[in-house]
């Protein structure tokens, strides 16, 4: 039992100093501040009531035979600390000082401190006494002797400072009486426990017999344990009849009670175990009168539901239901009975039509027939919250499927699903472009197939999906869109008409074609006797080639790649040589020498990348006509017959055809 139980009702405060003699022929209460005890080992306990001084203590002393022993090693004196109280009477003795939501520390400096509660908290065990430094127990006082205790309070000293207590006492051992008559009754679930305790003989001039409070047991698990929670039930010297009451979890719990008196010890006597099984009674009869009435509260649509208070006497609290149907099904509305004298219940349900009903429940739990419905209409003025999670995936087969995660709403109706084309940023497209409705009626599934139907949908264009949520009254939630760009399968056409020609001003080779048939070109790859050359943009129909040797013969073509990087066939291949315009220079030092019958030729070469070969020619004079000498060829040294001559000149052609001019005239000679 905590000390907030102990302290929960006023009479309490007779255990502290009821007026009694200052000599008394057995233990009690001297007016002084002694309470004299002795439990049924023997052991004597001495209890005072003396204000505690923060640099003293109370020595307690015993005469007997006039012997003076001093029960007091040390004088009792006040813990200073949560620890030092521990340290004397135990952890379980501190926390039975707490008080609702009190930390341990807390309570006991509230005990320490508070004159009252730190009296009365001697009372919830010895171990709290002693801890307090209110006990002192007396184990060698022989039994039938008559003994004086004295407690006087001294300074730090050891000086006694005139505050003093004494009680002159019988030592008989006693052990407290079990209450008597215990009986149950019941009202519902309502069991009321009674019991009768002879009143305190200390009242009438006889012992005391130290019972403070009763205690009450319940069944639990086969056996009969402590009932903790609640007031406590405390004994009043002068009252004989006590009562409390429990409540059954429900009408077939059976009630199985005893009841213990405890006394300053901690000793205790129970009663036998009484049972009792609550009687069922009749359902409690129908309400009448229930309204319903919806209004708008704090912006948000209610229903009001009131009826009457039960006439009914044991009547516990009421269910309230709620329908779609005036039939049913019914659902309960409130988690647990409301409270007899409460009949109004708020109700916030989604839009739409409602019955509500009253059901009467009794302290055994029997409940009434539900009472007649009443109907209410919440009108829907909110759209519902728009979809989320939308996602546009593209298959393989060109369709695109689109879903998303619908509200949870009860008047949740479906989606539409709209299809706009946009540009790659988002923008409109060609001017812009209006949304096309795939779903002629919202769709309560999570999902849609776009297969183009209602438009073909064009490879690698960017298309805008938008989701709407209507809800049954029509309201539609925002949009929520997202956008896709569609995978290009198909590559694009090759361009056509590939040209090559020489740009007069830079002699070098330009190449021109014609755009690719497809629209969603995005560059051209010229190709070079069929290496990779260059990339241009999808708007450069021509490419100039800077690097293409004068007079060297490649091979071209051109392909266009879409904007999702797909390349497509190469245009018809060309072939084409740059021409040189210019001619190799004369060849130089030619010298003819006669061999016997042939004339030897020699020449140095002629440095040019496009020289072809060298035409010899001979004539008889200088000035006359040449005449070419065998085929031309590619060495620079020719052995002649003498038939021809005997003046020979050497011209170079390069592989244009340009013929450069003829060298200087020569003749043979040995």
């Amino acid at each position: 039992m905590t000390l907030s139980r102990f302290l929960s009702l006023a009479f309490a405060l007779v255990l502290l100093a009821p007026e009694a003699s200052a000599q008394s022929a057995s233990g009690g209460l001297a007016s002084a501040g002694l309470r004299v005890l002795t439990d049924e080992a023997g052991r004597t306990h001495v209890y005072h009531t003396l204000p505690l001084r923060p640099d003293g203590g109370v020595v307690v002393t015993r005469e007997s035979g006039g012997i003076l022993d001093t029960l007091t090693a040390e004088p009792l004196a006040a813990p200073v600390s949560p620890s030092a109280f521990v340290r004397v009477a135990g952890v379980e003795a501190l926390e039975a000082l707490v008080q609702d939501d009190e930390t341990p520390a807390e309570a006991f400096f509230r005990v320490r401190t508070g004159p009252v509660s730190n009296r009365l908290a001697a009372f919830l065990s010895p171990d709290v006494a002693r801890g307090l430094g209110r006990l002192v127990i007396d184990e060698t006082a022989p039994d039938g002797a008559t003994v004086t205790y004295r407690a006087t309070r001294v300074d730090a000293d050891l000086r006694p400072d005139g505050e003093a207590a004494e009680a002159t006492v019988t030592i008989r051992r006693q052990r407290p009486l079990a209450p008597d008559s215990l009986a149950l009754d019941h009202v519902g679930r309502r069991v009321t426990v009674a019991w009768e305790y002879p009143a305190n003989p200390l009242v009438s001039g006889g012992e005391d017999d130290g019972v403070v409070h009763f205690r009450l047991y319940r069944e639990a698990g086969g056996e009969m344990v402590p009932v903790d929670g609640g007031p406590a039930i405390l004994r009043v010297d002068n009252q004989t009849a006590y009562s409390t009451v429990i409540t059954l979890a429900s009408p077939e719990e059976t009630a199985a009670v005893a009841v213990a008196a405890v006394d300053a010890m901690a000793q205790e006597a129970r009663t036998e175990t009484a049972r009792y099984q609550p009687l069922a009674a009749e359902p409690p009869p129908p309400l009448d009168g229930i309204g319903a009435n919806a209004r708008r509260e704090d912006g948000a649509d209610v229903v009001d539901v009131t009826w009457p208070v039960s006439v009914v006497s044991d009547a516990a609290g009421y269910w309230v239901l709620r329908a779609e149907r005036i039939n049913g099904p019914y659902e309960r509305l409130n988690a647990e009975p409301l409270a007899v004298l409460e009949t109004v219940y708020i109700d916030r349900p989604e839009p739409g039509a409602y019955f509500y009903a009253v059901v009467v429940v009794d302290e055994m739990g029997n409940e009434s027939r539900q009472s007649g419905a009443v109907a209410a209409t919440v009108e829907d003025t909110t759209p519902p919250s728009a979809v989320t999670n939308l996602s546009a995936e593209p298959l393989a087969d060109g369709s695109v499927r689109i879903a998303w995660t619908a509200p949870q709403a009860a008047d949740y109706e479906g989606a539409l699903v709209l299809r706009r084309r946009v540009a790659a940023d988002g923008g409109p497209y060609n001017g812009g472009e209006a949304d096309v409705q795939l779903n002629a009626e919202p769709t309560p599934e999570a999902s849609w197939l776009d297969t183009g139907e209602t438009g073909a949908l064009e490879e690698g264009a960017f298309y805008r999906y938008a989701v709407v949520a209507r809800d049954t009254s029509s309201l539609s939630a925002d949009t929520a869109a997202v956008v896709l760009q569609l995978p290009d399968r198909t590559p694009p056409a090759p361009p056509t008409d590939l040209a090559a020609l020489v740009d007069d001003a830079s002699r070098q080779t330009v190449l021109r074609w014609q755009a690719s048939a497809s629209r969603d070109v995005g560059r051209y790859i010229v190709y070079r006797d069929s290496e990779p050359l260059a990339e241009v943009s999808d708007v450069a129909l021509s490419f100039r080639d800077t690097t293409a040797l004068t007079a060297v013969r490649y091979t071209y073509a051109v392909a266009a790649v879409d904007t999702l990087a797909n390349e497509g066939p190469r245009s018809e291949p060309l072939a084409f040589a740059r021409p040189d315009p210019d001619p190799p220079r004369p060849v130089y030092n030619l010298r003819a020498r006669l061999d016997r019958d042939v004339t030897v030729l020699t020449w140095p070469a002629v440095p040019a990348e496009d020289l072809a070969h060298y035409v010899v020619e001979s004539s008889s004079i200088p000035t006359g006509v040449f005449q070419a000498v065998g085929e031309p060829l590619t060495q620079t040294t020719l052995r002649v017959p003498t038939d021809f001559g005997p003046w020979f000149r050497v011209r170079a052609v390069d592989t244009s055809g340009n013929e450069g001019a003829p060298s200087e005239a020569v003749r043979a000679r040995r």
